[in-house]
This record gives C-alpha cells, sequence and structure tokens, in this order.
C-alpha cells in the first residue's frame, strides 16, 4: 500500500509537472488605483490532497477581493515518500487577469523563485537560483490562466472564465512557470449541477471535466462563485478536496 501510495504521489507530481514539460526552461508589487478604496473582502480555506484514500498533501490558500482585483495566495506541500514538496505563491489578478505572480520553491540548494509580470500579450519572467538569475519574455494570449505546480486554488480562475451561457468545450491558455515557462492549451467542458457535502452542509455546485495536454484530466466540482470544491484524477485515485 505504501508503494502504491508513493508512486500516485508522484504520478501527482508528474501531472503538474508535464504541464511544465511542455514547456522549455520581474515586476514589482500590486498596485490599486490611488482614486478608490473598495472595500477588501476575504476567504480562506485549505485542500486536503489525497491518493487511494491516504492523505499526501495539503493547500492552505487565501482570496482577498477589492473591486475588480484579486490576490490569491497559497502554501502547499505534497509528501512523496521521505520527500516533502513544498510551494509559496501569491497571484494578482485585475478582472479575472493575471498582472503580477510570484512563487518559491524547495529550500537551500533546491530553492527558487519565479516573479513574473503580464502586461499587453507578453509574460516578463525573472528566475532565480542559488547563485543564479535568469530573465525571460515570452508571448502570451490575452486572459492566459497561471496553473502552477501543486496550486489548485487556481483553477478557479480558469473556470471563472468559462461561458456559463454557452456552455460546451471551451479552450483556455494556460501558463505554468513551475518547473518550466510555456503556454498551453485547456480544455474545459460543463457537464451537469450537482451537490457537494461542505463542513456547512450540502452546497449546489456545476461539474466539468477538464482536459489538459498528453491525454491528461480531472473531473471537478465548482461552487458558484467559482471555488473548486474538489478535484479528481481518476486514472490515479488522487484527490483534491476544500475542507
Amino acid at each position: 500500500m505504501q508503494q502504491r501510495m508513493d508512486a500516485s504521489a508522484k504520478m501527482l507530481l508528474s501531472f503538474v509537472a508535464v504541464l511544465g514539460l511542455l514547456a522549455n526552461t520581474a515586476g514589482g508589487p500590486f498596485h490599486q488605483s490611488p482614486t478608490s478604496a473598495p472595500s477588501q473582502k476575504g476567504s480562506g480555506g485549505a485542500y486536503r490532497i489525497t491518493a487511494h484514500g491516504k492523505q499526501i498533501g495539503a493547500e492552505h490558500f487565501q482570496a482577498v477581493t477589492s473591486g475588480d482585483q484579486m490576490t490569491l495566495t497559497s502554501s502547499a506541500q505534497v509528501t512523496v515518500g521521505d520527500v516533502q514538496q513544498k510551494i509559496e505563491s501569491g497571484l494578482d489578478l485585475d478582472k479575472g487577469n493575471a498582472v503580477h505572480y510570484s512563487v518559491e520553491t524547495g529550500a537551500g540548494a533546491t530553492a527558487r523563485k519565479y516573479t513574473l509580470t503580464f502586461d499587453a500579450g507578453v509574460a516578463k519572467a525573472k528566475i532565480e537560483s542559488t547563485g543564479h538569475t535568469a530573465e525571460r519574455t515570452i508571448k502570451v494570449p490575452s486572459g492566459v490562466v497561471v496553473l502552477d505546480k501543486d496550486v489548485w486554488r487556481q483553477y478557479g480562475v480558469l473556470f471563472a472564465k468559462y461561458d456559463m451561457q454557452k456552455k460546451g468545450v471551451q479552450t483556455f491558455a494556460a501558463l505554468t512557470p513551475v518547473p518550466a515557462l510555456r503556454e498551453y492549451r485547456v480544455e474545459v467542458e460543463f457537464d451537469k449541477p450537482a451537490t457537494f457535502e461542505s463542513s456547512a452542509g450540502k452546497i449546489t455546485v456545476n461539474r466539468f471535466f477538464v482536459r489538459l495536454a498528453e491525454g491528461l484530466g480531472l473531473v471537478a466540482l465548482v461552487s458558484l462563485d467559482n471555488t473548486p470544491v474538489e478535484m479528481e484524477l481518476p486514472t490515479q485515485d488522487i484527490k483534491i478536496t476544500l475542507q
């Protein structure tokens, strides 16, 4: 059983890493308009990550909105055998589109930090590791979605872009900074309304199919405010559940 859990954990890391492996491997803080001071609203939570019913990781997140602007912060970890993978991230959005992103992974000699700014169809990235700094600029489609390694709350940004009036299969551009940096395509399809047993009781959700590259995919239950409450990789028996 332990070998099956370790193998599933590795599959999970491979799942999110494949998004980056499609690729080849700065900006300042997010500023609000000085002429307005809309009230802020915040919400937070945690995801439990399981393989074959056993917990292998968790993600703690916070979402703060102010007018059309939102900041998502996340701290996540997944354990594979005796090794724990960690990632700390912060994503700033304006009207649902990424404007600034920072993410730190690893520790000590393996530590790496990515800082990205988005503007006019371009993503500028600074990648810092021990004793090294590299910069890259890549073209990205307008409205590209950041979907990073082990940061599941970011999928809420993807679902918020889905047009529930049109339904059907809709294609979006996504970017995975870790461990590489490149844009790719994601298909999202609404399946049906469903219910989810939350800590506050049953809630109404929408069920989606998400198709990624290399035949990878997941099934997602998403609240009506576009927060993923459960995501499952059926072929690996891996589940990410909001607590």
